[in-house]
């Protein structure tokens, strides 16, 4: 009976240090830091702010689309938020996808730098909502760890800067812009070639209706420099011209490719050694002219084919019958 006496102390002592323990590992390793809880929620309240006095719909509010950014509060764990990634070993937030979410109002600079504060960000997804007339700044350069990047449909316009190509770890960028705007991002030739210089490791680079009226034939054959990374390119709409060399439909790990809607743009098919593991090609209203070759049925993954009004002639190859995986031909209008 007395030993019963003499253990209960003992035993709520060591209780309340567990309690103790338990409670500061989980404020320790469960709340996100306060510099990156900060920059996020010094970015939401900036944009929504802004947002009530956008002029421009780009996109209508529907109902489906997410408000990522109402589970954004003060005192809760940002580890928690909808649409951000944090990495508890960096203890940083490495990801944030804000796409599809209804944000309004324009990027100015005080806006974008606080997102700029999260310089552990390893990927950043904006698309699909309303910046209309914002540019893309500078300072994205800050975000050195970047490996993906889409901006796209977001009403953002102006020149790239040249800055973007600092972003050296880019696996996936995508600024495509709707095809009915009529002001556009704008793409020059030192900005193309720096980037394709320093990004080595782009895999995807999607550029649909951006201006590229400027970027040459010389500068399109920098794209060889990709051959061993590049897997999906998207450069329709954007106005190129002159001649496309052929190799670069060659490239030996792309999957998917379209250059559409750019009239001025002249290429042939390649007549040789056409094995590569594309699954898309669309050249519809190019000024591609020629037969379609023979080589055309060594595509074996290819399940999407448009050659639509481009300027081809000649007889169709047997060969064509030879691509058992596609689901869609359009070959008209030639």
């Amino acid at each position: 009976m007395g030993s019963c006496f003499v253990l209960l102390p003992y035993f709520t002592f060591h209780l309340f240090l567990l309690l103790l323990f338990t409670h500061f590992t989980s404020y320790t390793f469960s709340l996100c830091n306060y510099h990156d809880s900060f920059a996020l929620l010094q970015f939401k309240n900036l944009l929504l702010v802004n947002g009530t006095s956008s002029q421009h719909d780009i996109w209508p509010s529907y109902s489906s689309f997410s408000m990522k950014t109402d589970s954004w509060k003060n005192n809760t764990d940002c580890c928690e938020w909808d649409g951000v990634t944090y990495d508890t070993v960096l203890d940083h937030v490495i990801g944030l996808d804000l796409s599809c979410n209804n944000l309004k109002g324009e990027l100015h600079l005080n806006i974008s730098a606080t997102i700029f504060q999260l310089k552990h960000l390893q990927r950043l997804n904006l698309a699909f909502n309303d910046f209309f007339g914002s540019s893309v700044h500078d300072d994205i350069s800050d975000l050195v760890n970047l490996t993906h990047l889409n901006l796209s449909n977001t009403g953002i316009i102006g020149n790239i800067p040249s800055t973007i190509s600092h972003l050296s770890k880019l696996v996936s960028l995508d600024l495509s812009s709707n095809w009915y705007m009529e002001q556009k991002l704008k793409l020059d030739p030192f900005t193309w070639k720096k980037l394709i210089h320093n990004a080595t490791n782009l895999s995807e680079l999607h550029l649909n209706s951006v201006d590229m009226s400027s970027i040459r034939e010389n500068s399109l054959s920098l794209l060889k420099n990709l051959s061993s990374s590049l897997v999906s390119l998207s450069l329709g709409n954007t106005s190129l011209q002159g001649n496309l060399a052929s190799d670069i439909l060659s490239l030996p790990n792309l999957q998917e490719l379209d250059l559409s809607s750019n009239e001025d743009l002249i290429g042939k098919l390649p007549m040789f050694n056409w094995s590569t593991p594309l699954r898309y090609l669309d050249l519809s209203l190019t000024f591609f002219s020629g037969e379609i070759p023979y080589s055309i049925g060594q595509l074996k993954s290819l399940n999407q084919l448009s050659l639509k009004a481009c300027d081809l002639d000649g007889l169709v190859p047997q060969s064509l019958w030879n691509l058992t995986q596609l689901t869609h031909l359009d070959i008209s209008f030639n």
